[in-house]
């Protein structure tokens, strides 16, 4: 089942979504894609690929997305079942962007109005993460989607019953056209922005079809990841914040105290013996402009600029050394893995 679920990142941050069987599309929650319509898609084994927005409904908060590549899912919708007050449910996701994971809880209620839509409540443990992604009966079937919680409280959650998300894929059809928005209130689609809905009069919000516009910065970083080959909506995790994968080397970069523009890569454990040669050639000036150093027992290489210098004559120096810092991070961590026998990070991708 992990195979059929996904991490969502962009530039607002991070979600999940789910592939479910006979339906050649990732299913999240219009809030973890507002205002993007391209958004990365990462497998559970951490392959990245583009995906495409392709049907939004506002109201009921439900997202499709199209993506190329997924193998067949074993996630299927049985109309038959009921969601019931009491019964164990199982919340699958990616909470605050981190590794996939599984939360247990209960049905609190499992009718209940939330701004004027019925959902179901769970006392289970939710983080922004989570959102959009499948929530599970403790023998497998789909109940729903993870919605929204309270922000000011613990164990009170929301799901949009699986019976919505049947409705809209019933409603969907790719040939009327590559963005779909479903008016609120006749269930119209809608494919280009228009004040009022043609089939009932209901006013639209023209804003769901614009993206957000990047800032300065995040053009300049993106470019330089561009640079790398890397196309840089598949590194947006967050507002000014990007990951990605420079061959085996994990890259972050990202705002560091409202100030600078921090590139690092995490790049090897610290080994369990024979330090001496390597503290040496940490402490060694060898790659200037960057920065190894050691947080954790495990090994960093840095780069940090001001942010004004982006606005300088030496922006196109500093797009030069950030792209630089995500190549040499690709070959210092094979360097010290072969010469000083440190493991790869966690986070690299071997």
């Amino acid at each position: 089942m992990e195979s059929s679920i996904f991490k969502i990142s962009t530039s607002n941050g991070t979600g999940t979504g789910f592939l479910v069987r006979d339906y050649n599309l990732v299913i999240t929650t219009f809030q973890v894609i507002q205002g993007h319509k391209n958004v990365s898609i990462e497998s559970s084994d951490r392959e990245k690929q583009i995906g495409k927005v392709v049907f939004i409904n506002t109201k009921i908060d439900i997202a499709f997305i199209e993506i190329e590549s997924f193998s067949p899912s074993k996630i299927t919708i049985d109309p038959s079942v009921e969601i019931q007050a009491q019964d164990i449910v199982n919340l699958v996701g990616f909470p605050f962007g981190m590794q996939l994971s599984i939360n247990t809880g209960i049905i609190s209620n499992p009718k209940i109005e939330v701004e004027n839509q019925i959902l179901f409540q769970t006392d289970a443990a939710v983080n922004k993460g989570n959102m959009g992604g499948p929530i599970f009966s403790s023998d497998g079937k789909l109940l729903g989607i993870v919605a929204s919680k309270f922000q000011a409280s613990d164990n009170i959650a929301f799901g949009i019953p699986y019976q919505n998300l049947l409705q809209l894929l019933s409603n969907y059809n790719s040939k009327l056209g590559e963005f779909q928005v479903q008016c609120p209130t006749c269930k119209n689609i809608i494919t280009e922005q228009v004040d009022f809905c043609k089939a009932c009069g209901t006013k639209c919000d023209n804003q769901v079809f614009d993206d957000v516009k990047i800032t300065h910065l995040g053009l300049f970083v993106e470019n330089a990841i561009q640079t790398l080959g890397l196309n840089p909506v598949l590194a947006r995790v967050g507002r000014d914040l990007w990951e990605f994968h420079q061959g085996s080397a994990f890259i972050k970069m990202f705002v560091f105290k409202n100030d600078y523009l921090l590139a690092s890569s995490k790049l090897n454990k610290l080994p369990k013996s024979n330090l001496d040669h390597l503290l040496t050639y940490l402490l060694e000036d060898h790659h200037h402009p960057y920065t190894l150093g050691i947080v954790d027992n495990h090994i960093y290489l840095s780069y940090r600029v001001h942010l004004s210098d982006i606005y300088s004559s030496k922006v196109d120096d500093i797009k030069k050394k950030l792209v630089n810092l995500a190549l040499k991070a690709d070959d210092l961590d094979n360097f010290f893995h072969d010469k000083y026998n440190c493991e790869f990070a966690l986070e690299s991708k071997i």
